[in-house]
C-alpha cells in the first residue's frame, strides 16, 4: 500500500500529550465527597480516562453502586460539582509527557499542520493547552462537545481533515486509547498508538500502524512508517 506524506498530526490530550490523571482524580474525588460518596482514586481514574466526563461519572457510580440504579439528579450533580473542582484545579499536577514539546515543534518545523482532537469538554480544553503551554501550538483543537459526535465516532477526524483541507490519507490520529483508533479507522486516517497513556489494557498494536512507548518515538516512527522524510 502506498504512503502518503504527513500533512496533519491529530493529537488526543490526556494520556497521549498529558499526563492529567491526578487532577482529574482530584475534582472526581472531590465530587464525590460532595454527595457522600467515598474517594475512587487515581489508579482507578487512569483506568477510566478517555470517554469524556459523562462516561468518567457513570463509571464513577457504577462503582459505586454497583448494578442498582443511581438517583438520576446524583449524575447532573456530579458533572457540575466536577466541573467546578477540574476547572480551579486543571493544571495543577498535570504535566506533559517527555518529548512532546519537542515533538510539537519538530513536526511544526515540517510544515505539518497539528490538532488536537480529544474528548474532554472545551471548556476545560483550551485553559489546560494553555497552562502547559501549548495554547498556540494547534491549528484547531475540538473537544468532546465540540460537535454533536465524539470518539469513537469519526466525525471529528473526519470534521479535522475538512476544516484544515487535509484529505483522510494525508493525516495521522496519535492517541493512547481504543477510542482514538476506532475514531481513526471510522475516518479513514492511519494512527499511531502510545503505551504510556490510559489503555485500559487494550491491545493497541493490533488496531494501528505503529505502538510507540514515548513521544519521543514519534518522529523517527513516522518516517519509518514513510510518512517524512
Amino acid at each position: 500500500m502506498p504512503t502518503h506524506p504527513l500533512q496533519l498530526a491529530i493529537f488526543d490530550l490526556d494520556g497521549t500529550l498529558v499526563d492529567s490523571a491526578a487532577d482529574i482524580a482530584m475534582a472526581l474525588d472531590s465530587a464525590l465527597g460532595s454527595v457522600g460518596l467515598g474517594p475512587v482514586g487515581v489508579v482507578r481514574v487512569r483506568e477510566w480516562v478517555g470517554g469524556g466526563l459523562r462516561l468518567l461519572i457513570e463509571r464513577a457510580l457504577a462503582h459505586h453502586f454497583g448494578g442498582t440504579v443511581w438517583p438520576g439528579a446524583m449524575q447532573a450533580r456530579l458533572e457540575q460539582a466536577f466541573d467546578l473542582n477540574y476547572a480551579s484545579g486543571s493544571g495543577r499536577s498535570a504535566q506533559l509527557f517527555p518529548g512532546t514539546e519537542q515533538a510539537l515543534e519538530a513536526l511544526r518545523a515540517r510544515d505539518v499542520l497539528l490538532a488536537c482532537v480529544t474528548n474532554k469538554p472545551i471548556r476545560h480544553t483550551l485553559p489546560l493547552l494553555q497552562r502547559l503551554g501549548l495554547g498556540e501550538s494547534f491549528r484547531l483543537v475540538l473537544g468532546g462537545d465540540s460537535l454533536p459526535l465524539a470518539k469513537p465516532h469519526g466525525l471529528p477526524l473526519q470534521v479535522a481533515t475538512i476544516r484544515l483541507g487535509v484529505p483522510p490519507v494525508g493525516a495521522c490520529m496519535i492517541g493512547d486509547s481504543m477510542n482514538d483508533l476506532a475514531a481513526a479507522h471510522a475516518a479513514g486516517i492511519a494512527a499511531i498508538a502510545v503505551s504510556h497513556g490510559y489503555a485500559q489494557g487494550a491491545d493497541l498494536g493490533a488496531h494501528a500502524a505503529a505502538v510507540i512507548d514515548s513521544m519521543t518515538e514519534l518522529l523517527p516512527t513516522l518516517r519509518q512508517l514513510g510518512r517524512l522524510a
